[in-house]
This record gives structure tokens, C-alpha cells and sequence, in this order.
């Protein structure tokens, strides 16, 4: 089907909220995908109220109280409750070199100043209601600011510090100026140019307009010509008055109800591994990682976009819900994403802040391909584009959402995209260049900015610094960039098959993780390292506990006896294997055992609620079920799949064959899955690789582990701790102490440590306390003493290192 762009420009007038971008988008577009696109925007098009781009737009009499748009507004209460925060700066600075004439620069930014009302205006409150007044427009005050005096080395440096400070400086919105501009002299032939501005009067597309009209002034002046006529009949304040009477008409209704029935059902918080604990209030403070995607990305993303007929922007949002699922383990993920607001064509020439950012809900359940995914985004996105209208202001109020200082309503993660952004200005007799300044806040958890510049992508990924070190948002990056590589390769792949890093990645980052570059074992697997020991140390204790011992000989055979009816029962390389028993050796067996027949093993804690193992089972995908006498009646109470084979350990037979298992297991492969608690939701599980256990036991530098070592297993099976405890001991040749399975008092933990001279303890943060105020003289005969789990105590910690002082 072909269509020339004329008619396809005429066959979307009728289309509702077709903005001029977008109408300039689909005349770019080849036929067969702005048809495509076309009849997508008529679908989700198909039942809106008629376009607001048909209300009447005036301009207001100045002489009356000029309100507010909703998003000046909202930016007004968040500058009243923090007047220190300087989060909602925008800044340009821009490096000039050349011969800058100084005064026409001046004057063209005054000049500036005067033709645009928002930059002259301040915001009051009169009668309880914020007002906005425009000022009469005195000179504005643009100091130039002498740096030759520094060391020739020292001076662009200083520049950059000043323009960070400029950044990040507060305006005082009631007394403005809402404008700040500097310039900065490194020597007669260059010159920085600092501009700064508060969001409540301009918005990232305005930066574009008063940097191009910069150029156009500035130019005229230097040459001596008339300036170019400014004459404006509406400006930002009419946009403010009409957004209002539009929204009072009526359409205020019509949107909420489209936006109460997108967000229905969807969660409120996105729960991303953080390094920080959640604030109880966003302090707002942040930091910045840039990078660049590989060249061929581009050239593919093209490729890709005319196969599914998506645009870039929508396939790379697709992209970024594909990593915060695998991240999140979360099937339903609100991303925000920034839309221009400029529905009409008298708002593209006004400086203000038109910009609605609007959350975009992606659905992963299902396991769905990427291209299937890239569909659903694709209808949500038109969607959304078509019901820009309701400013993000009254969508909150229209969803009601839990409101939470520590965190921002409906979504916490944003995402935007920029093609081909307008050339550099420029100023004759200078070559400009941008000064990037990384600014140290952050308006949500994470926010992803990609950019296109001819060829190429470049990235910047905006964290909070209240929940991420830059070295975790740095690895996000970097995930990032796999998963857009590997959906560009394979846009069939499941979502749950993408790989996030490579396994030249993954053990880079795992060396910077433990903080060490000793060489550890990273290509054996769990069962191997054991199996050397079992070699070399076949007389030595292995398990201890009060109803008997098993030495490392007798503890490889007994596991490699029923690792060898696992496969026979069909265990392969990578099955899940359920393990439901109580603190005891035959659960170390049968652990080991799980990893001799290439399995994973799941531990399910037979106190859990049946429903609870259910859904673990099912979740895993659990085949096999290693359980034991006292426990089976519980494990029966669940809801089992048909699938599962459940295995008595307790009645097996235990003669067999001995010999080691030959199955091949990689160090990627998964040795275990471990469950979080589910205390916000469902529990979710965590594929955890045989390198990353061993990595965590061999090799370390923060507890030199030996063959001396005696472990106490006291952590639950289903608490990471464990790992430590239990393959800490077993793949270093120490001792591992079971305590019987129930739970063990202050004094009877002291009695374990006594009985067995336990050397190495970990313990949570809550018991760390507990034993150091009350039974610390237990605590006098271990070498290594960890805690966690949770803040430590200082006062605790400090009492521990005077009254340990071997340990």
C-alpha cells in the first residue's frame, strides 16, 4: 500500500491528540510504516474526548491575578518544601573559543530577558492562591568573571566547579530572578557561558529555543543590523489561564477516568536491588553515569524497528522494562517517560514548562518474546501519546495512589529519548562546544536518557544516591547495554533468556563486588572443589553433630549414593530439585547430593505455610522433592503439581553405587535458588551460579578460610547466610557443626560454640546485639565473628572489639 505524505498527513488530521511532532514524525516515516503508525494512532485514538486543540486560546489581561499552570504549581509546593533544593535547575554551559565579543553577548541575553515573559516573572501567594507576576524587566545582571589569574592547567577545571555550583545553587522564587547567567574568561579566546534556569519557567525544549535565539541576536548585534521583531500575542501565562478553563470544562473528567482505568491494578513501587536501605524521605540527592552504546546498535535498532514497526524510542523503552523486570523480578512496571505537552502550534515558539511526564505500564507476565513485548509497548505508548493532556499533577489526584515521602507516586523510574537534538549554535567567529556537568541530584530512583547523534547512541543514567553507589548504577549500564544488544540480535528471545552480562562481565564485576583480585577456582563447580577435599581429606570430620558424624569420605559416598538415584529418577543438568528437611546431616547430604546429579537445589523450609511451598514448587519449577520422614506429612499438605517426584530420604536404600556422579556442570549454571521472604508480595527467586558460591568461599580476602576452620551451621537453610556457613566449611576442608533443628536459646547457642570449638560465627545483626550484652563471654573463643542482615550497631560493634580482642 502506498500513501504520499501529503495524504498521509491529511488522513490523520482527525486523529485526536496529534501533536505537530508527531505529524512531522509520520511524514518522515516510509508508507508502509506511517500507515502502520497511522491506524495505530486511530485505534487508541478511537474512544477519546474530542482534542483540546480546538479550545479557543486568548491572551489574558496581565492587570489580573495570573494563575498557575499544574505544573508550576506543583514545582511551587515542591520548591516551599525544600527552598534548598536545587533539583529542578536547568543548566547550559557552553564553551566559547574565539573572538567573543562580550558586550553583544551581554546584550543579547538581555534581550532575551525582554521578549519572554516567564523570564521575568516571580510567584506569590495572595489569598491563600500562588500567583505568578511578571516584572517589568530591569537589565539583567550578567557578570563576567576573570579566571586568567589561575595556572593555565587549573582554569577550565575551575570553570566546571563554578558551573557545577551553578547548578546546583537554589532560587528564590518569590523575589527571582528565575534567570541566572554568567560568563567566565580563561584568557582572550575562551570563555565559558553559564545559563541556568528553574524548571517552573522553562523546560528542556526552551533551552533550545533561547539558545537558538541567542544565536540569532547575537548575531545581528555583532553585524550591526536591526534585531529580528519580537512581538508576540500569546505567551506562557495565557497557556497557564487556558490549561485551566480546559480542564474545568470538562476534560479533566474524561481523562481521569482513561487514566484510573490504565493504572488500575498496577504496583506502586518498583523494588530494584539497591545497596541503601529506602529513606524514610527522598532527600533528592543523586549522581550521574554516561556511556556510550556500540556504533552498529544504531544501524541495527533501524533494522529492527522496521521489522516489528516500532519506533526507536519504543524499543528501547522496551529494552529498559526488560532489564528493571529481570532486575526486579516484578511482571508489572510503570516506567515515566517525558512528553512534550506542546499540542498546539502556538506553544512550540513559548518558553514555559509544557513538558508532562506520564507513566508508560509495561506488562512482562507470560514470558513473553521481545518482539511481543515491543507490541504491547507500542499500543501503550500511542496510547498514552493520545491522552497527554492531563497533567501529571491531576493524574495523581485521579488515581489516588499510597502517597509516600520516601518515594515518588505511580512510578520511580523514568526513561527519554532525544533524535538528532538541534545542532550546536552557532555564533560567528566562535566555535561552541558543550561543557557536560554532572549534577549531583536525582528526581527518581533511576532515569535513563539516550540520545542519538547521527550514528551514534550515548547514554546517561541518572541514579539517586540515596539507594545506589555509582560502581551498582555503573553495572546497570552495562546490563543495560547487553540486553539492547541482545534483543537487536534476536528479537524472538525470551524475556527470562536474556542474557544481562557476559562471563567475562560477571567475573570482573564479582571481583570488584568482593573488593579483591585473588585468584580463586572460578572454573569449578561446587561439587568438584568438595570432591578434591573428599580426596584429600577422607579421614577428616565433615559433619558434626549431636547424633553422629560423617568424615569427608563417608559424606561423598553417602551423597554420591543418592546423587546417582536422582539421575536415574531423571535429574539432568539444570533441574530444580526441591529440599524440605529440618537442620540436620542427612539436609547437607542431600544438598550435595542435588549438585552431584547437575541439579540445583531449592530450599523450602518445612515450618512454611503449604500455600507458601506451593507456590515455590510451582514457581521453580520444581521435578524432584528431597524431604524426610518427619517432614513428609507437612510436604503433603501442599499443593503439589503431578510432576513432582518426592523422594524420602530417610527411606532410601543407602547401599549403591559410591563413585563420583560424571555429569558435566559448568560455573554458570545454577547451583541453588533461594527465596526473598515475600513480606511485600510474593516471594521471588534468585538464580544463584556455582562461580558465585565459590567466589564467596575460595579465595577471599576479608576471612582467610582453612581446613582449621569449624563452621556453625545456625543460619536457616533458606537464609543466604547459610552458603557461608555450609560450603565456607565443606570446600575448604573445615568442620561443619549441625545443632539440632530446633531453635536455640541464647545458652544453648553458647554451649554449641563451647562443645565443638567453633571457630568461625555468623550471626544477625539483632543476635549480634543479643549475645553482646548478654553472653559475650561465649563469643571469647571464635576466631571470626560476621554480622548482617540488617544496620549493625555501633555502640554493639564497639563493645565487641574491646571485649573480643582475639577474635
Amino acid at each position: 500500500m502506498s500513501v504520499s505524505a501529503e495524504s498521509a498527513s491529511d488522513d490523520a488530521m482527525d486523529i485526536p491528540g496529534l501533536t505537530p511532532q508527531l505529524r512531522a514524525r509520520l511524514e518522515r516515516l516510509s508508507p508502509e510504516k506511517r500507515q502502520l503508525a497511522i491506524d495505530r494512532l486511530r485505534q487508541a485514538a478511537g474512544n477519546q474526548a474530542p482534542s483540546a486543540a480546538a479550545d479557543p486560546l486568548v491572551r489574558v489581561d496581565r492587570n489580573q491575578a495570573l494563575p498557575l499552570s499544574f505544573a508550576q504549581e506543583r514545582l511551587w509546593v515542591l520548591h516551599e518544601m525544600d527552598r534548598g533544593d536545587a533539583a529542578y535547575n536547568i543548566s547550559a554551559a557552553l564553551l566559547l573559543t574565539g573572538d567573543l565579543h562580550v558586550p553583544a553577548l551581554q546584550r543579547a541575553l538581555g534581550e532575551i530577558v525582554q521578549r519572554h515573559e516567564t523570564l521575568r516573572t516571580s510567584f506569590h501567594v495572595e489569598d491563600d492562591t500562588v500567583v505568578q507576576k511578571i516584572g517589568s524587566g530591569q537589565d539583567l545582571e550578567i557578570p563576567v568573571e576573570d579566571l586568567t589569574h589561575l595556572e593555565d592547567g587549573d582554569r577550565l577545571p575551575e570553570a566546571r566547579q563554578r558551573a557545577k555550583q551553578e547548578l546546583e545553587k537554589p532560587f528564590d522564587l518569590r523575589t527571582g530572578p528565575v534567570l541566572r547567567t554568567r560568563i567566565l574568561r580563561l584568557d582572550p579566546a575562551h570563555h565559558v557561558l553559564l545559563l541556568t534556569v528553574h524548571h517552573i519557567v522553562a523546560d528542556g525544549w526552551s533551552m533550545g529555543l533561547l539558545v537558538s535565539e541567542l544565536q540569532t541576536l547575537y548575531r545581528a548585534i555583532v553585524a550591526g543590523a536591526l534585531l529580528p521583531p519580537h512581538e508576540p500575542s500569546l505567551e506562557y501565562a495565557d497557556y497557564a489561564s487556558w490549561q485551566r478553563q480546559m480542564l474545568q470544562a470538562g476534560e479533566l473528567e474524561t481523562e481521569s477516568r482513561y487514566w484510573q482505568d490504565q493504572l488500575r491494578g498496577a504496583p506502586t513501587t518498583l523494588d530494584l536491588p539497591t545497596d541503601r536501605h529506602r529513606p524514610p524521605v527522598r532527600s533528592g540527592r543523586g549522581g550521574i553515569i554516561r556511556f556510550d552504546l556500540e556504533p552498529p546498535l544504531s544501524s541495527q535498532l533501524d533494522l529492527l524497528a522496521g521489522e516489528v514497526g516500532a519506533t526507536r524510542y519504543m524499543i528501547l523503552l522496551s529494552a529498559f522494562a526488560t532489564l528493571l523486570h529481570r532486575l526486579s523480578n516484578q511482571d508489572d512496571v510503570t516506567i515515566g517517560s517525558p512528553m512534550s505537552g506542546r499540542i498546539r502550534p502556538e506553544f512550540e515558539t513559548m518558553v514555559g514548562i509544557f513538558v508532562n511526564t506520564l507513566p508508560v505500564r509495561c506488562q512482562l507476565a507470560g514470558n513473553l518474546t521481545f518482539r511481543e513485548l515491543v507490541g504491547n509497548v507500542a499500543r501503550t505508548v500511542v496510547a498514552v501519546t493520545s491522552h497527554q493532556q492531563l497533567p501529571f499533577e491531576q493524574l495523581v489526584e485521579a488515581v489516588q495512589p499510597d502517597r509516600n515521602p520516601s518515594h515518588t507516586p505511580i512510578f520511580q523510574v523514568a526513561f527519554g529519548y532525544q533524535e538528532d537534538p538541534p545542532a550546536m549554535v552557532d555564533l560567528p567567529g566562535l566555535d561552541v562546544s558543550v561543557l557536560e556537568i554532572d549534577g549531583t541530584t536525582s528526581k527518581y530512583d533511576l532515569t535513563l536518557l539516550i540520545e542519538r547523534r547521527g550514528d551514534a547512541l550515548k547514554g546517561v543514567l541518572e541514579y539517586s544516591a540515596d539507594l545506589f553507589r555509582p560502581d551498582t548504577a555503573r553495572r546497570y549500564a552495562l546490563c543495560l547495554q547487553h540486553v539492547i544488544g541482545a534483543v537487536v540480535e534476536s528479537p524472538d528471545v525470551r524475556l527470562d533468556d536474556i542474557p544481562l552480562l557476559t562471563t567475562d562481565d560477571e567475573s570482573e564485576i564479582f571481583d570488584e563486588w568482593c573488593g579483591t583480585t585473588t585468584v580463586f577456582p572460578r572454573d569449578r563447580s561446587i561439587q568438584q572443589l568438595f570432591e578434591e577435599q573428599a580426596l584429600r581429606r577422607a579421614d577428616s570430620p565433615a559433619l558434626v553433630s549431636d547424633h553422629g558424624s560423617l568424615d569427608y569420605g563417608e559424606l561423598n559416598e553417602r551423597a554420591n549414593t543418592l546423587a546417582h538415584i536422582l539421575i536415574e529418577r531423571g535429574v539432568l543438568p539444570g533441574t530444580p530439585v526441591g529440599i524440605c528437611m529440618r537442620r540436620s546431616v542427612d539436609l547437607i547430604v542431600g544438598m550435595l547430593a542435588i549438585l552431584k546429579s547437575g541439579g540445583a537445589y531449592v530450599p523450602l523450609d518445612p515450618e512454611y505455610p503449604s500455600e507458601r511451598l506451593s507456590f515455590m514448587m510451582e514457581d521453580a519449577r520444581i521435578r524432584a522433592l528431597l524431604t524426610h520422614g518427619d517432614t513428609m506429612s507437612h510436604i503433603e499438605k501442599a499443593d503439589m503439581p503431578a510432576r513432582i517426584d518426592v523422594l524420602s530420604i530417610d527411606r532410601l536404600e543407602r547401599a549403591g553405587r559410591t563413585g563420583n556422579p560424571e555429569t558435566a556442570t559448568s560455573p554458570e549454571q545454577v547451583a541453588y535458588i533461594m527465596y526473598t521472604s515475600g513480606s511485600t508480595g510474593e516471594p521471588k527467586g534468585a538464580d544463584i551460579p556455582h562461580r558465585a558460591v565459590v567466589r564467596l568461599v575460595r579465595g577471599t580476602d576479608y576471612i582467610d578460610f582453612t581446613a582449621a576452620e569449624i563452621f556453625l551451621q545456625f543460619a536457616p537453610v533458606c537464609f543466604d547466610a547459610s552458603t557461608l556457613e555450609i560450603w565456607g566449611a565443606l570446600l575448604n576442608g573445615g568442620r561443619l557443626v549441625i545443632p539440632p533443628p530446633q531453635a536455640l536459646s541464647l545458652d544453648q547457642l553458647g554451649e554449641q560454640i563451647s562443645q565443638h570449638g567453633v571457630t568461625t560465627l555468623w550471626l544477625t545483626s539483632g543476635l549480634f546485639n543479643l549475645m553482646v550484652d548478654e553472653r559475650i563471654q561465649d563469643l571469647r573463643s571464635l576466631r571470626h565473628l560476621l554480622a548482617g542482615g540488617d544496620v549493625l550497631s555501633v555502640p554493639h560493634v564497639q563493645k565487641a572489639l574491646e571485649g573480643l580482642p582475639d577474635t
